[in-house]
């Protein structure tokens, strides 16, 4: 009895579950520094400039900025706003990188829940962060590349 119950409560778990939708997009053997990641996403969002960072600086959020019209419009208390949130994964180089165009309503309680994640707009960005490290200038910063032997 126990078995059949086991099986039962298993057949139903797995049919329930759902593969999530990734809602990002990727870019996979990226050999720029964190450093760098951080400066091109901050050049490359809409609205530029940076919001937020985790402590080990891996994550990092954009401001708001409306997902329509002037993007360096104050978005913060808007009825809608998004934001683009980078994650930087791996110990060293190179890195892999997923990054998130996200977009929040305001409730009627005036609190913010996520209402979708807009994968071609994220596409599109990670497309010129990408853009953007591959034509920036070489020796970039002179104390990066100093070896005194």
């Amino acid at each position: 009895m126990k078995r059949l119950l086991f099986l039962t409560s298993l057949i139903l778990l797995s049919a329930c579950a759902t593969t999530p939708d990734p809602g990002f997009a990727e870019l996979k053997h990226v050999n720029s520094s964190v450093e760098g990641l951080i400066k091109a996403l901050d050049r490359v969002t809409p609205g530029g400039g940076i919001r937020a960072k985790s402590d080990n600086g891996r994550e990092v959020v954009s401001r708001f900025h409306p997902p329509k019209g002037d993007p360096y419009a104050n978005a913060t208390n808007l009825p809608v706003r998004a934001y683009t949130k980078i994650m930087i994964l791996g110990d060293r180089r190179p890195y892999d990188v997923l990054l998130y165009y996200i977009i929040e309503e305001r409730t009627k309680e005036g609190t913010y829940r996520v209402t979708k994640r807009d994968l071609p707009r994220a596409k599109k960005i990670l497309k010129d962060l990408h853009e953007f490290l591959t034509n920036r200038p070489d020796k970039d910063n002179f104390i990066d590349d100093f070896r005194p032997f």
